[in-house]
């Protein structure tokens, strides 16, 4: 269903007359966090979408300028708040 999602928003951009890619955003709704179950949502430019997207280009790559936190929320959803949660017992061994 992500998958189809994240299609989906990259053909409504492309669909769009008169304006160049690098200049348009897309939100992207994120997976749900799987320690708090909540969703979320990032707007990112809608060119380096499509190169994340299509796989031509890995998170890192495609968006240089994102924080670490809001990559690992639109891979994974998980929120910069419940990755420290997450690893608090790693950190105390």
């Amino acid at each position: 269903m992500e998958k189809f999602f994240h299609d989906e928003v990259v053909k409504c951009a492309n669909n769009l007359l008169n304006v160049p890619m690098n200049e348009m955003s897309v939100t992207i709704i994120t997976p749900e966090c799987p320690l708090c179950f909540e969703g979320g949502t990032i707007t990112v430019n809608a060119d380096q979408w499509q190169k994340y997207a299509n796989g031509s280009a890995l998170v890192q790559d495609a968006f240089p300028d994102m924080t670490p936190d809001d990559r690992e929320m639109l891979i994974s959803g998980t929120h910069a708040s419940c990755w420290e949660v997450l690893w608090i017992d790693e950190e105390e061994s």
